[in-house]
């Protein structure tokens, strides 16, 4: 039996989920607390699995309780439910939760969200990602202008020239930005010349996690000579997911967070190339990997280890289920076309366009998935036009 705690400093407000959420008392012990001190003392005396936090409260608001959330129980699944969806708060409140929830929330939903996050946490921190994790040498660190860029974009007055001044300070980040931006895989209208307008083009999340994978590549590619894996093409790789993945969702938000995911997707490739902890060099290769994927009960995918050192440094919960389940949509209950599904087919139109590939081993299209969230007649056409733009783009 797993423990969530609803924070809310409104008394009604904490009655109505008590009996709203009464149905799944038998799965779930209930806490209930008035305030972010409340909800910390109570997390003190027993451990909490999930808590539910309301955004504005007098004294501590629930961003700054999840941020106290994250640095004393990191496990810990975090949920903003609260009636005011401005953007500074959502904003605020990013780097923090795993999930952002309007009110009123029917309790149904509040319960799948709740499970949906427990499935996730319970696949990325399992005992098979956690020893795959453990095996290498060393984790990646979170670089340097990827800590100023999330420092920027946790305060309230972030815009994309606060953002690109960032930037604009690391000559080898500005270029390769200005290089990604004006490719083929972004194609936009018109030549894309300062970093402003690369910030403003691309949206703040993308490149957020551009500057992530760049800088990323660009720290780890000594470590994995010898390995087998070409960091070059992966990079090349990622950058055409992202660029087909943000084409494909209908909804605006959903898009961004594709993009991003589409970056980040093969991660767990570069995690699992490193030099592993034993005397054994060869058991870090791409052949032993391709060998333990193509058993999933042998070993982790590349895709949960990726989502785990995702988690591992608190990127945003939909960020973090769209890398994890990009081979897998199909565990996830959506209805409609969600990040972690539109990876998934950017991935796969990217390998049927290319002409060899030195990464993972390709796994089939999720055709189930695609038929329940009614996008299967559009796989043609995504093709085609992917195929188009990639003809027009080499004459």
């Amino acid at each position: 039996m797993i423990n969530v705690l609803f924070v809310d400093d409104e008394v009604d407000v904490l009655e109505g989920l008590e009996n709203r959420m009464r149905p799944w008392r038998s799965e779930w012990n209930l806490m209930f607390a008035g305030s972010g001190n409340e909800a910390l003392q109570a997390m003190r005396q027993r451990h909490v699995d999930v808590v539910v936090s309301d955004m504005r409260m007098p004294g501590m608001d629930g961003a700054a309780l999840l941020r106290t959330v994250r640095e004393q129980q990191p496990e810990t699944v975090r949920i903003i439910l609260s009636g005011q969806a401005d953007r500074e708060g959502v904003m605020r409140s990013l780097p923090v939760a795993h999930q952002f929830l309007s009110k009123p929330c029917d309790a149904r939903r509040l319960y799948a969200i709740i499970s949906r996050c427990r499935l996730l946490h319970d696949e990325l921190f399992s005992e098979p990602v956690k020893q795959a994790i453990a095996s290498v040498s060393a984790l990646p660190a979170l670089p340097r202008l990827y800590w100023e860029l999330a420092e920027e974009l946790e305060r309230p007055t972030a815009t994309t020239r606060s953002v690109a001044a960032i930037i604009e300070h690391d000559v080898a980040m500005t270029a390769r930005l200005l290089q990604v931006v004006n490719s083929a895989f972004f194609a936009f209208a018109r030549p894309i010349c300062s970093v402003r307008d690369a910030v403003t083009m691309l949206g703040l999340e993308p490149v957020r996690a551009l500057v992530l994978t760049s800088e990323l590549f660009r720290g780890m590619a000594p470590l994995c000579v010898g390995t087998g894996l070409d960091l070059e093409r992966l990079h090349a790789h990622a950058m055409r997911v992202a660029a087909i993945a943000e084409t494909l969702p209908d909804d605006p938000e959903t898009r961004i967070i594709a993009m991003a995911a589409g970056m980040l997707h093969d991660i767990g490739l570069m995690v699992m190339s490193l030099p592993p902890r034993g005397p054994d060099p060869a058991s870090a290769s791409v052949s032993a990997l391709r060998a333990a994927e193509a058993q999933p009960l042998q070993g982790p995918s590349h895709a949960l280890v990726g989502g785990h050192l995702l988690a591992l440094w608190g990127l945003p919960q939909p960020l973090i289920e769209a890398v994890a389940y990009h081979h897998r949509p199909s565990l996830l209950d959506d209805v409609h076309l969600s990040a972690a599904g539109a990876v998934h087919v950017a991935d796969w139109i990217a390998h049927e366009l290319a002409e060899g590939h030195g990464g993972a081993t390709v796994e089939v299209l999720d055709k189930d998935y695609l038929a329940r969230v009614d996008r299967l007649h559009c796989l043609p056409g995504w093709l085609e036009r992917q195929r188009g733009a990639g003809e027009s783009h080499g004459r």
